[in-house]
């Protein structure tokens, strides 16, 4: 508020003490010279003066308001940009604050669901349930980009393992049970492999990936 006052009389204040000093001097110089001039003439010559002060007085009054509006337009257009500029802001402020609430929803989010998660005991108990063939089973970090806001909070892990001599059905039953967990798991990549001689069973190559909180 204070910076916006200043600004104001420093838009005022110096175009007049310009004016004034051009006008009546810096020591008011001009107003004595004038007046000496003024008591010198004649009375016929006196009433002219005084027509042409009053006019020049107004002439004077003219150019302190054209100066006084032509400011007052400057003010005026600063002010609409410092309005705009403040309400860009506000609108990025309040954006912002609502991508961090999303951000810290989907953290916590996580948090809860994948508590004491441990991926080498869940796919091992999962393939004990289904009955499937499950061999080299591996679980590995993800390094991610030091640029994603979820790098410090959130781990990405991929987990790799074989089926093997598994049919379709059974395949695709572990895979969805995987996904249905809500443990934030979702299938990568699938190969499925066909076996000479046999139409019913097949190995398959899998691979998740899956989030959880960092350590």
């Amino acid at each position: 508020m204070n910076a916006l006052k200043d600004k104001i009389n420093e838009l005022f204040s110096q175009p007049i003490v310009q004016l004034k000093e051009k006008v009546f001097g810096r020591n008011n110089e001009n107003i004595d010279f004038i007046i000496d001039s003024f008591y010198k003439l004649q009375p016929e010559q006196r009433t002219g003066a005084l027509f042409g002060a009053a006019a020049l007085v107004l002439f004077f009054i003219g150019g302190l308001l054209s100066l006084y509006f032509y400011n007052v337009n400057s003010l005026d257009k600063e002010l609409n940009q410092v309005s705009i500029a403040y309400g860009e802001l506000t609108d990025s402020i309040v954006e912002f604050q609502v991508e961090k609430n999303k951000f810290n929803s989907l953290v916590e989010l996580i948090r809860k669901k994948t508590q004491g998660l441990n991926m080498k005991p869940f796919f091992e108990s999962l393939s004990n349930e289904k009955k499937v063939d499950m061999k080299g089973l591996n679980v590995e970090r993800v390094e991610r980009n030091s640029n994603d806001p979820l790098s410090d909070e959130i781990e990405e892990k991929q987990i790799d393992f074989k089926l093997a001599k598994i049919s379709i059905p059974r395949l695709l039953n572990f895979l969805i049970e995987a996904e249905k967990s809500d443990k934030f798991i979702r299938l990568k990549q699938l190969k499925i492999t066909g076996m000479y001689g046999n139409r019913l069973y097949f190995d398959s190559t899998v691979s998740f990936v899956a989030f959880n909180m960092a350590k």
